[in-house]
């Protein structure tokens, strides 16, 4: 039925898989949400990168896809039944005649059907949350057009502070998969000759509204506005490290906050992702820790210069204490 339906598209079709198989594990516990055992089954539509873009060769040809889980939490009434859609990337990390190795990594949504209102423990304050993947797992050599794959995964799901409480719902999965190639051999690699001259040392400004702790009953969302500026050093036509200062003010106390911040973009032509990490030079608020993590992405719709995203650029990022979101954040920035 698969090779049926895509033979009739203008769909990718070397390299195409189905794959599907169960998973099973366990969230974290905390002082505000026991731990979770649970379980379900996992599908994804996947497909294998040619390098008919530069960032495709540049990424050493990772697979594009799309994923959809569906989760139970069995002896237990806590948070009902989780749904997951996922678009994701996976990256081939290492290979040998068995198999190789690869990790994969995405951002969708979870809907979650769990009655909040009547658990003592409230692990979200919200249905509909963010859900974010980070995946390990070893597919073996491919035979007869089947492949089997083994892994384990983070799950992680929240609503990124906007509706309290937002415990979040933090796991760990193993999983076992069935991997279907319908039409066989992988995609013909377009090669690239990787860029090399290009500018080193790069500044990004940016200006960012951090929106959080949504109270229904009085129709509010607290903001936490901020600046920064980094420095960045362009390792190559991928990634590119910064460091440098945020400078915050949080909630309706206009309580100051500076922070060091130290940050990795990652490149795949205009769209980066990116991933931070800062300590507060200044005392945190009450409820805070004196170090954040963010996770976000961002666009660049400028022409890119020397295949490398530059100028204005718009992004979204999640910032956390620990596992725990403070709030979802909305950027502006410009990189010179």
């Amino acid at each position: 039925m698969t090779r049926c339906v895509f033979a009739q598209t203008d769909f990718p079709r070397q390299g195409l898989s189905i794959q599907s198989g169960f998973q099973g594990g366990a969230s974290f516990s905390t002082d505000k949400i026991p731990a979770y055992r649970q379980y379900g089954f996992v599908l994804e539509i996947n497909q294998q990168t040619s390098g008919e873009k530069y960032w495709q060769a540049d990424h050493r040809y990772p697979q594009m896809g799309l994923q959809i889980s569906a989760r139970g939490f069995p002896g237990t009434s806590g948070p009902g039944s989780v749904f997951v859609l996922i678009p994701y990337l996976e990256f081939n990390v290492a290979e040998s005649k068995v198999g190789q190795w690869q990790i994969k990594h995405g951002t969708g949504l979870a809907y979650v059907t769990g009655d909040f209102e009547r658990m003592q423990k409230v692990p979200l304050g919200s249905k509909l949350n963010a859900s974010s993947i980070l995946d390990i797992g070893y597919q073996f050599k491919t035979r007869a057009r089947f492949a089997g794959k083994v892994g384990i995964v983070a799950s992680h799901i929240s609503n990124g502070n906007l509706v309290r409480p937002n415990a979040g719902l933090n796991s760990w999965l193993g999983y076992g998969q069935l991997v279907y190639f319908p039409f066989g051999e992988l995609p013909t690699r377009i090669p690239y000759k990787l860029a090399t001259d290009f500018r080193r040392w790069r500044y990004r400004f940016y200006l960012a509204d951090g929106l959080y702790d949504y109270k229904k009953s009085e129709n509010q969302i607290q903001q936490n506005i901020q600046a920064g500026l980094l420095v960045f050093y362009q390792h190559s036509t991928r990634f590119r490290t910064g460091a440098g200062l945020e400078l915050g003010r949080v909630g309706k106390g206009e309580k100051t906050q500076l922070a060091g911040y130290l940050e990795e973009e990652v490149l795949f032509a205009h769209l980066v992702t990116r991933y931070g990490f800062g300590v507060y030079l200044t005392p945190p608020i009450a409820d805070e820790s004196r170090t954040y993590a963010k996770v976000g992405i961002a666009w660049y719709p400028c022409e890119l210069q020397k295949q490398i995203a530059n100028g204005f650029s718009i992004g979204a990022t999640i910032k956390a204490h620990g596992f725990r979101a403070a709030h979802v954040e909305l950027a502006a920035g410009y990189t010179f």
